[in-house]
C-alpha cells in the first residue's frame, strides 16, 4: 500500500510537470530507476523520497494482568437481609432486616490445620445488631473446636490459641457465629483484622523469589490454598509492616494440585529484608530487596561452564574440588574403525564426562547470544581464566566450545556426533577416567548445527578477530555445503554397546535452516535465502526454538537483527517478525494462566531449562521491540528457577536459602562440594509413578539424575537470562 501510495504521486505530479522534461533516452524506456533519474533532474529533487516502504508489523499488545479480587469469605444468612462491603481484609455488613428467626454466620473454607501445630486465632469486633458469637473449626461433618465471646458497639479485641491434634486437614471450615439476642432488626457489624496465624515457624506456605528483588521491578509472591483476602510485608529488622496488598487472580493448579494466589508488591522499593504474612497461616522465608544481587550469580552462572571444561588445566580458580588436571587427553577412535583423532577439550556436558556436539552448540549459542545482546554486562566479568586476546570472558568460553567443534569436524565437512567412553564413569574425578574414548556418527543435524554456530561466532568477532573469524567462516561453509548434500533422515540411535546419552533429532530442517539464517547475516549471500524462505514460509512452528534438538530461534533471531535482511527482504522479515513476537506474546500469557507464574508445558527432565528457554525468548523479544512486560516475566521466569514454585526451593545451587545440596556430578559427589552456580534439572512427572502433583515431583539425591543433574545447556541459558538484571 505505501509503495502504490507514492508511485501514485509520482505519477500526478509528473502529469503536472511533464512539460518541464526532456524526452526519456532510450536506454531507460520503461525503466522505473530512469523516471526517477528524470525527475531528480528537476526541482522535484527537494522532495525526500524513502528508499523502501514502512512496514506494518505487528502490534504488541499486552492483555491486562488479571487483577480481580474476590473475597475467600463468605456470609451465610437465613431470614436476614443485608449488604456488605470489604475493605482490605475489613468486613462491613449492613443488616437491613433481622427476622426473629434470623441467623448468620462469617465464614472460609479450605483452612489448613496440620497435627501439632498451634494458631492464633485474633480479630477485632463491633456491633449495634448482635451481641455474642461464637468462632468455631469443623469440617463438613463435625464440629471440632468452639470458643465463645461478646459483642458491643465498642471495639472487642479477640484472641484464641488452637491447636490441632487431629490428621491434617486441608477442607476445614472456619467461621464466626454472630447472634442477636436483643431482637433488633437494623444495624451494622463490622470484623476486622481478622487472622489465623501459625505459630510454627517451620509454617511456610508462600513462595518468594528466594535471591531477592531487585527495586524498580514487579514484585509478586505465590500463595498456596486459603490465605485469606490479604497479605502483608513486614520489615524483618523492625518488626513492622511496611506494605500490605489483596491476594488476586485465583488459580486450580493441576500441576501443584493446589489453589494458588498472586500478591503485588512491586510498590515497595526501599532496600531492606522483608518477610511476607498472610491473614490465614501464611509466612514466607525472608529476602531482601536490594540493587546489584544478582551479579555475584551472573559469574557463577558462567564460571560453573569454565569447571566442565575438558582437556584442560584447571587451577588457580578459587574452586577447591573442582579444580584439576587436564583430562580425557587420549586420541579418539572413530566408533567400529582404527580411525584416530585428536578431539581433546569442549566441556563436560554435565554431571558424566561425556561431550556432545548438539549440546555443546545451544551452550554456544546462548553465550554468543548474551554477548550480542548485552556487550555490557561482560565488560568487567572475569572468572580467572582468559585467552589473554582482550575479547570478554564469555566469548573466551565459548570459543572453548567451537573449538572443540573444528576437531570434531572432518576433512570433508562433516561433524561428529559425540565423543564419550564406552560407559559411564565410575564416581571419580575425570583425570582418572582412562577408558577408549569413541567418535559416533557423523549425524546430518551435528554438521548443520555446527555451521550455523561458527557462522554466528565469525560474525560477532569479525572485526576483534579477524583471523578466528576467517577460520570459523571456512569451517561454517564447508559444514554447510555436506550438510545440504546430506539432508534429510532421522538421527540414528548409539550402539547398544554404548551407555553414553542419546541425543536424538527427528529433523535437521531447523538446523540447516540456523546455519543459512546466520551465513547469511555474516555474508549476505543471497544463495541462503532459498532455505530461509522455506522455513519461513512453509514451517512457522519451527522458528521459535532453542532447545539442543530445535535450533530455529537463533537462526530467527539473527535475522530480525539483521538490517540488510529487513530493508531487502520485507514480506519474510514482517512474517518472521510477527511469529517471533506473537510466540513471546504467547509465553506471557501462558505464564499468567499459571498458578505460579511460570510458563512451562509440562514438567520433564530438564524442565528448567525450557523454563529459562521462555525467558530467553521474551528477552529476545524485547531486545527487538522493548516493552517492560517482557523484562517483567522474563523476571518471573527466573524468581522460578530461584524458589517462587511450590517447593519453595531455589534451583540455583548456592543461591537462595533452600536449594539444591546434592547434585547428580561426579566431582561434586567425590568431594562434597558444591558447584555453586549451577541450574539442576527440576521437577520431573516421570521420575516416579505416583499421585504425587507433577511439579512436586523433584528430589535433591544424587542418584535422582533425572530432576538433579546439573548440565551446561542449563547454565548457558540462565546466563543469558542474568545479562538482563546482573547491572541493575
Amino acid at each position: 500500500m505505501m509503495w502504490m501510495k507514492k508511485i501514485g504521486i509520482l505519477c500526478l505530479v509528473g502529469i503536472l510537470l511533464s512539460g518541464c522534461f526532456s524526452p526519456e533516452p532510450e536506454s531507460n524506456k520503461g525503466s522505473l530507476k530512469g523516471s526517477m533519474e528524470l525527475i531528480g533532474n528537476s526541482f522535484l529533487s527537494n522532495i525526500r523520497i524513502e528508499e523502501q516502504p514502512k512496514m506494518e508489523l505487528l502490534q504488541v499488545e499486552f492483555e491486562e494482568r488479571d487483577q480481580k479480587f474476590q473475597s475467600v469469605f463468605f456470609i451465610n444468612a437465613e431470614n436476614i437481609s443485608f449488604s456488605s462491603k470489604n475493605d482490605f481484609i475489613d468486613r462491613i455488613i449492613t443488616v437491613e432486616n433481622w427476622d426473629q428467626n434470623g441467623k448468620m454466620s462469617y465464614n472460609t473454607r479450605e483452612v489448613e490445620f496440620l497435627d501439632g501445630y498451634t494458631y492464633e486465632i485474633s480479630f477485632e469486633v463491633s456491633s449495634d445488631i448482635v451481641n455474642r458469637g461464637s468462632a468455631i473449626i469443623k469440617t463438613y461433618e463435625e464440629e471440632i473446636w468452639r470458643n465463645d465471646f461478646s459483642i458491643t458497639q465498642e471495639k472487642q479485641e479477640v484472641t484464641f490459641n488452637y491447636t490441632h491434634h487431629r490428621a491434617n486437614m486441608t477442607e476445614d471450615i472456619f467461621c464466626l457465629e454472630l447472634f442477636n439476642d436483643q431482637n433488633l432488626t437494623q444495624g451494622t457489624i463490622e470484623i476486622k483484622n481478622l487472622r489465623v496465624r501459625c505459630l510454627e515457624e517451620t509454617k511456610l506456605s508462600v513462595s518468594v523469589n528466594q535471591q531477592g528483588y531487585l527495586p524498580d521491578l514487579q514484585k509478586t509472591a505465590i500463595f498456596k490454598y486459603n490465605s485469606g483476602d490479604g497479605f502483608y510485608v513486614i520489615n524483618t529488622e523492625t518488626n513492622e509492616i511496611v506494605y500490605k496488598g489483596l491476594l488476586v487472580n485465583e488459580k486450580e493448579n493441576a500441576d501443584t494440585k493446589e489453589k494458588n494466589y498472586v500478591g503485588d508488591f512491586t510498590e515497595l522499593k526501599t532496600p531492606g529484608k522483608y518477610r511476607i504474612e498472610t491473614q490465614i497461616n501464611g509466612q514466607s522465608l525472608d529476602f531482601v530487596i536490594q540493587e546489584g544481587i544478582y551479579l555475584d550469580l551472573f559469574n557463577s552462572s558462567l564460571k560453573m561452564l569454565t569447571l566442565q571444561r575438558c582437556g584442560q588445566d584447571l587451577f588457580n580458580l578459587d574452586s577447591g574440588a573442582f579444580e584439576h588436571e587436564a583430562c580425557h587427553k587420549q586420541i579418539a577412535h572413530k566408533f567400529g574403525s582404527n580411525e584416530e583423532k585428536d578431539v581433546s577439550g569442549g566441556w563436560h556436558d554435565a554431571g558424566d564426562y561425556g561431550r556432545y556436539t548438539l549440546t555443546a552448540v545451544k551452550t554456544i549459542n546462548d553465550l554468543l547470544m548474551a554477548y550480542y545482546v548485552y556487550p555490557d554486562s561482560y565488560s568487567d566479568n572475569m572468572i580467572g581464566i582468559s585467552s589473554g586476546n582482550g575479547i570478554s570472558d564469555v566469548l573466551d568460553e565459548a570459543f572453548v566450545g567451537l573449538d572443540w567443534l573444528l576437531k570434531m569436524q572432518q576433512d570433508w565437512g562433516p561433524v561428529y556426533n559425540a565423543a564419550v567412553t564406552p560407559r559411564f564413569a565410575d564416581t571419580i574425578d575425570p583425570q582418572e577416567d582412562e577408558q577408549e574414548i569413541l567418535l559416533l556418527k557423523e549425524e546430518n543435524t551435528a554438521t548443520a548445527v555446527s555451521a550455523g554456530s561458527w557462522a554466528f561466532a565469525a560474525m560477532l568477532i569479525k572485526d576483534v578477530d579477524a583471523n578466528r573469524s576467517k577460520i570459523y567462516e571456512e569451517a561454517a561453509i564447508k559444514a554447510y555445503q555436506y550438510a545440504l548434500s546430506v539432508r534429510g533422515g532421522a538421527d540414528i540411535p548409539n550402539p547398544s554397546t554404548i551407555s553414553a546419552g542419546d541425543y536424538l533429532n527427528s529433523s535437521d530442517r531447523d538446523e540447516i535452516y540456523f546455519a543459512s539464517a546466520a551465513l547469511y547475516v555474516l555474508t549476505h549471500d543471497e544463495s541462503y535465502l532459498n532455505e530461509i524462505s522455506n522455513m519461513i514460509e512453509n514451517y512457522p512452528n519451527e522458528l521459535c526454538q532453542f532447545t539442543y534438538s530445535d535450533f530455529g530461534g537463533y537462526g530467527s533471531f539473527l535475522l530480525l537483527k539483521d538490517e540488510v535482511f529487513k530493508k531487502n527482504h520485507q514480506e519474510l522479515y514482517s512474517l518472521l517478525y510477527d511469529k517471533f513476537m506473537n510466540e513471546a506474546l504467547y509465553l506471557v500469557k501462558k505464564q499468567r494462566n499459571d498458578g505460579y507464574q511460570v510458563a512451562v508445558y509440562s514438567y520433564l527432565w530438564g524442565g528448567n531449562m525450557y523454563v529459562a528457554n521462555y525467558a530467553m525468548v521474551m528477552l529476545l523479544a524485547n531486545d527487538l521491540d522493548p516493552h517492560q512486560e517482557f523484562v517483567d516475566c522474563a523476571f518471573e521466569q527466573l524468581s522460578y528457577l530461584l524458589g517462587k514454585n511450590s517447593l519453595n526451593k531455589s534451583f540455583i545451587t548456592g543461591y537462595g536459602i533452600d536449594y539444591p545440596r546434592n547434585i547428580h556430578h561426579r566431582i561434586a559427589q567425590l568431594h562434597d562440594a558444591e558447584l555453586k552456580g549451577a541450574l539442576v534439572g527440576g521437577p520431573d512427572d516421570h521420575a516416579e509413578n505416583s499421585d504425587t502433583a507433577p511439579a512436586k515431583k523433584y528430589w535433591d539425591d544424587s542418584e535422582k539424575y533425572s530432576t538433579n543433574e546439573v548440565a551446561i545447556y542449563f547454565n548457558s541459558v540462565l546466563n543469558f537470562i542474568l545479562g538482563e538484571f546482573a547491572k541493575r
